[in-house]
This record gives C-alpha cells, sequence and structure tokens, in this order.
C-alpha cells in the first residue's frame, strides 16, 4: 500500500501568529508557517505564545533536509541554503547543548539534514 500524505495542523488555525501545520510522509515531515503570537491583557509576565510542539517532540529522529529546514522557515525556495541554516542550527546548539562542539540533541546526519536525536 502507498504511503499516505498527512497534514497536520498543530495548532492557532485562524489565530494570527499562531499557526502551524506538519506535514508528514513515510519518515519525512515538513513544519509550516511556524509563527508566534502576542499575548492577551490579562496574561501578565508572558512575552510570547508558541504554537504546540508536542507532536514534533514525539517524532524525534526523523531527519530534516536542509531544504526543508529553509523552506519551511523563511517560505522560499532554499537555493543556496547551507551556510544560513548551519549558521542557525549553531546558534540553537549555543543555546540548548551543554558543549555546542559535541551535540547531544540537535545532530547533523552527514549528506542528509539535521535531527532531534532521542536521548
Amino acid at each position: 500500500m502507498a504511503e499516505k500524505l498527512k497534514i497536520i495542523p498543530l495548532g492557532g488555525l485562524n489565530e494570527i501568529g499562531k499557526n502551524i501545520t506538519v506535514l508528514e510522509y513515510g519518515k519525512d515531515m515538513i513544519v509550516v508557517d511556524c509563527g508566534v503570537g502576542f499575548p492577551e491583557e490579562d496574561m501578565y509576565g508572558v512575552d510570547l505564545v508558541i504554537p504546540d510542539f508536542t507532536y514534533l517532540v514525539k517524532n524525534q529522529g526523523k531527519v530534516f533536509s536542509i531544504n526543508q529546514i529553509y523552506e519551511s522557515i523563511w517560505n522560499e525556495d532554499a537555493i543556496g541554503a547551507d551556510n544560513t541554516v548551519a549558521v542557525h542550527i549553531r546558534h540553537i546548539r549555543e543555546k540548548i547543548e551543554i558543549n555546542p562542539k559535541e551535540p547531544r540533541y540537535l545532530k547533523v546526519v552527514w549528506g542528509v539534514g539535521y535531527k532531534i536525536d532521542k536521548n
């Protein structure tokens, strides 16, 4: 039986800045239109409202190509995107890894892309 494309809205449909959708086909996933929103007046101490990433965390280990990462974030063709994505991955590693030069969580899969490792 052929693989089916899954379209998974993770939240914020019709809500400015909080929409996020995952397109999943086989072992590949693409995150589309991931934005942040601003809190309501009664949400004291909250600076940003982010989408629910639970589905992505549950699907750790899936590899995303540089093109998938670039196109899902910047909403444009990933022509020459390798360095742009690598720089952003480095910045994320500096924030989440104990030793960014030996990452435990955000790993490269040489010749394919990046993945969040199941540590």
